[in-house]
């Protein structure tokens, strides 16, 4: 993996912040809506991303056994790469190790539970990773790239205007497929954010800056699986999602906080789950091994609001209403999503928003267990 100097990236990043007309002091968080022009969205910086693994509950169908881990996790993994800026988190079983992204260089890595970090996939086609799914049963890994002009990669024609989904083979990280959703849904930009994987292989990918879901079977062609008013908003919206065996999505949307219930017979259903709390900043989600889901929400930049934590949520109706069962504040580490390790839940510290606001070098990242305080 190529190591750039704290220089070159320092350069890099506040060389985008010029060309955006930020100036210290001021939020790199955008202030637009996702219908706004492009030549509006190249003014802007965004905040923002998730990683969600697959799962299942409710009351009616409980959750599947998550892979067992093949040894005890720690407390806490810490690993050193400069600069890396991990975004999505996946645990590999046939391993023992984690598997994340990364916004700056583009690619998958390896973690193990020591803390030593190996590349698995560099491709040249990847600009920014963002969420990453694991599909053991037909040994892919699957990953979200976009460009949101802050990687090594990024170029101003596809700053913003990047949706990809990357396939790779899960022993070799060797290519399988790469699938370009742009022309899929109008919009002036694009951002894959996050990406699961149902039962028989179909993947479904949110996009963040256009308001659609998209559905990309295991080798038929893409397409839209639905769009809806309730996606769009201001800056970043549809964020990471989990599948449910019941038939359905749950979608979180970043910029509110809230989340949708989206039905896979009839995709035009789509309903806002009445929730006790919203949680502004809300990325990536996946289901723990009591069949509850797991959200990890962090601190939308320039926002009035910091929710800087990992909530654990129940439902007792089918997921059209859910209540906060559990919490554990993290802090001002730009907490991005959540994988499972057997009965345990590991979320990332990914430090974005030092990237995102030119502080810079970071050296060290952290893969954290949860432990919710009871609510």
């Amino acid at each position: 993996m190529m190591v750039l100097g704290s220089s070159s990236v320092e350069t890099e990043c506040f060389d985008t912040m010029a060309i955006l007309g930020h100036h210290e002091g001021e939020s790199l968080m955008p202030a637009f809506h996702s219908s706004t022009p492009r030549k509006a969205l190249s003014t802007a910086l965004f905040a923002g991303a998730g990683l969600l693994l697959a799962g299942h509950a409710n009351a009616e169908t409980q959750p599947p056994e998550a892979e067992p881990a093949l040894s005890p996790g720690p407390s806490e993994i810490v690993f050193e790469e400069h600069n890396l800026f991990p975004e999505g988190i996946a645990y590999d079983q046939t391993r023992d190790e984690f598997l994340v992204s990364s916004l700056y260089f583009g690619g998958i890595y390896r973690v193990s539970l020591e803390g030593d970090i190996q590349p698995l996939v560099e491709d040249e086609r990847l600009i920014s990773t963002f969420g990453l799914h694991l599909d053991s049963e037909r040994n892919r890994v699957l990953v979200c790239n976009s460009d949101l002009g802050v990687g090594e990669r990024t170029a101003e024609g596809t700053k913003m205007q990047v949706a990809e989904l990357a396939i790779y083979d899960l022993a070799t990280g060797e290519p399988l497929r790469h699938v370009d959703l742009t022309a899929l849904h109008e919009g002036a930009a694009h951002f894959c954010n996050d990406v699961i994987v149902g039962p028989d292989g179909t993947a479904y990918v949110t996009n963040s800056l256009s308001p659609v879901i998209y559905r990309v079977p295991v080798d038929g062609e893409p397409d839209v699986l639905t769009t809806s008013e309730l996606f769009d908003g201001e800056g970043v919206n549809l964020n990471g999602l989990v599948y449910h065996p019941d038939g359905y999505l749950i979608v979180a949307k970043y910029n509110d906080g809230t989340l949708f219930r989206v039905s896979l017979d009839d995709p035009s259903d789509v309903q806002q789950v009445a929730l006790d709390h919203t949680f502004e900043g809300a990325d990536g989600m996946v289901w723990d091994s009591q069949g509850k889901l797991v959200l990890a929400a962090n601190a939308i930049i320039g926002g009035e609001v910091s929710t800087d934590a990992v909530v654990q949520l129940s439902s007792e109706d089918g997921w059209k209403s859910a209540h906060v069962s559990g919490r554990m504040d993290t802090g001002a580490v730009f907490v991005t999503t959540a994988a499972q390790q057997g009965d345990e839940t590991y979320v990332l510290y990914a430090r974005l928003d030092q990237l995102f606001t030119g502080k810079l070098p970071v050296e060290r990242f952290s893969i954290r267990r949860v432990d919710f305080e009871a609510q």
